[in-house]
């Protein structure tokens, strides 16, 4: 065979092996039965002109409107020759199972693995705890107003299956750590050290009653407080801030390229230092707070007789006291907002590293919120198209 033919006929070969190569991978999407965008250019994908003479927003804006059109709430398309998915996602839910494991961790030291398995206890039990009906809301309101004669009545605010899950969960994390001797750095420990000692190590103040600090309720209580507050909230704000972000691209893109910057001048880890400070990022979460946030009425009772600054109004001791932060549009400050900002700020930097989120055709343009919710939360839930970035 003449060299010429040689080299031509491995050429064609090639290019042959190229072309069904590069086919293939335009055909991820059709293979698996997924929706995708027509058409892609053969090397570019849908990209074509990305960086050139169009910007990728208008390229993605595109996109969406065909998917849109056909009435679809994900599709397939190609970067270049690798397949990329844009899906819409139901974010409340999502960023619930991510800050259940949060909690999970950080109040029991227990792995709950929401993230992997929805339908876990843990996630099952904290949806519940928020779940008012007319029966809950009744005594809650009336526990509320009249503590003394609840406590008297045995009333309870927590539906039984919802405190019997927690308290069980309490015990034999409880007895597993007495028996072994577990010392962890986690709310759980803390709150040991008081039950046992009336203390906590290395503090000379005595917390609790008497030589022992905590009963195992008055343990199970605080811990089961921890979990509720530490999870709806940090997850309902985790929500409205994607939110916010999808319908304010430029917003978004800069802020992933400070927590991107920033990560990178850390020698790529992600941590406490990091994260607190990108001022850019804590604009981004106290404008959601002031927005939304979670808690939309602060309620209050003053322990001693308390005369309101300026003027001669007495609120005497024992009165409830309501602030409608959502009505005063301001962020809100609690016992725990350094511990839910933190955990805010490691979801929204690990999100944002990673994924780009716009608007889907079930996004509303007006957010209402839920009326059986106790926390803020939107109705319907927040469904936003997630896409990995490039």
């Amino acid at each position: 065979m003449e060299p010429i033919t040689l080299v031509l006929t491995g050429f064609i070969f090639v290019v042959s092996i190229v072309y069904l190569f590069v086919r293939s991978k335009h055909n991820f999407w059709k293979d698996q039965g997924v929706p995708y965008a027509p058409n892609p250019h053969f090397f570019y994908g849908h990209v074509k002109g990305q960086s050139r003479t169009r910007h990728g927003a208008d390229i993605n804006q595109e996109l969406y409107q065909q998917f849109k059109q056909r009435g679809v709430p994900y599709g397939g398309i190609s970067l270049f020759i690798m397949p990329s998915l844009i899906e819409e996602i139901e974010m409340k839910d999502v960023l619930g199972r991510f800050t259940t494991d949060v909690i999970g961790t950080c109040a029991f030291g227990i792995e709950c693995n929401t993230l992997k398995t929805p339908d876990s206890e843990f996630r099952k039990y904290g949806n519940k705890a928020f779940e008012l009906d007319p029966v809950t809301l009744t005594k809650f309101f009336f526990a509320s107003s009249y503590p003394q004669l609840a406590r008297k009545l045995h009333v309870r605010t927590t539906q039984q299956d919802v405190e019997d899950f927690f308290m069980k969960i309490v015990r034999e994390t409880v007895d597993y750590r007495e028996s072994n001797n577990v010392q962890r750095n986690d709310f759980m420990n803390l709150l040991l050290q008081i039950k046992n000692k009336g203390k906590l190590q290395d503090h000379d103040t005595i917390v609790g009653k008497g030589e022992v600090g905590l009963t195992h309720n008055e343990l199970a209580a605080q811990v089961l407080i921890f979990f509720l507050a530490g999870f709806e909230t940090s997850s309902t704000t985790l929500s409205f801030c994607l939110y916010e972000l999808a319908k304010n691209p430029g917003i978004q893109d800069r802020l992933r390229d400070e927590i991107t910057r920033a990560i990178d001048d850390n020698g790529g880890e992600v941590t406490y230092d990091v994260a607190m400070n990108i001022q850019y990022l804590d604009n981004v979460i106290n404008e959601t707070l002031r927005k939304y946030p979670p808690v939309e009425t602060l309620t209050r009772k003053p322990a001693h007789d308390y005369v309101i600054p300026g003027t001669k109004h007495i609120i005497p001791e024992g009165t409830i006291v309501q602030i409608p932060i959502y009505a005063i549009q301001r962020p809100r400050i609690c016992i725990g907002l350094r511990f839910g900002v933190m955990q805010t700020k490691v979801g929204l930097i690990n999100l944002l590293r990673k994924f780009r989120f716009t608007p889907s055709a079930r996004t509303p343009e007006r957010v209402v919120f839920d009326p059986k919710m106790f926390t803020l939360s939107p109705t319907g839930g927040n469904y936003l198209k997630v896409e990995k970035v490039v």
